[in-house]
């Protein structure tokens, strides 16, 4: 925590996850790769890592959630692909993002956050696989977000979204 000089580090195979706070305020850190072998990640784990631009999942992840606040203030993070494990994404997980261009969301996602990406200013495509609307909440995303990203969402699956709460667009 607070480790401002950290500018990388691996994860070793054994991990299986990543404590709350774990690496919060470390502003050196640009970029981080997690293994499949992490099922979990901890609340504020990457808190206000600044300069973190690149965040890799391996491709085999499981996790299933990613917590409150996970990556909260990392204003350097320019898009998020999440895992097609992913189920939920918890309050204000990556607000504040401020970079952030692209969100892809897979069809496992059923739930967001409140403010999960609030703050999100540049946010420009948000690209959703779910047939149905993850329940999320009116302070999901910002204004900006409505006002200058293009929300794409499945063939057929237009009319649901339009009568959703936080998904019109």
């Amino acid at each position: 925590q607070y480790c401002s000089s950290l500018t990388s580090f691996d994860v070793p195979e054994s991990v299986v996850s990543i404590r709350d706070n774990a690496f919060q305020g470390c502003a050196g850190l640009t970029y981080f790769d997690i293994p499949a072998t992490v099922a979990s990640i901890g609340a504020s784990a990457f808190e206000d890592c600044t300069g973190l631009f690149s965040l890799r999942f391996e491709s085999g992840s499981e996790i299933s959630d990613i917590a409150a606040r996970t990556f909260c203030g990392c204003t350097g993070l320019l898009a998020i692909n999440l895992p097609e494990s992913v189920t939920s994404i918890g309050e204000s997980a990556f607000q504040d993002c401020s970079a952030l261009t692209d969100l892809h969301l897979s069809q496992a996602v059923n739930s967001v956050g409140n403010r999960a990406f609030y703050g999100c200013l540049s946010l420009r495509t948000v690209r959703v696989d779910n047939p149905e609307p993850p329940v999320a909440y009116a302070n999901t995303f910002s204004v900006d977000t409505y006002l200058n990203a293009t929300l794409s969402v499945p063939s057929g699956s237009q009319e649901a979204y339009n009568m959703a709460e936080c998904w019109y667009n």
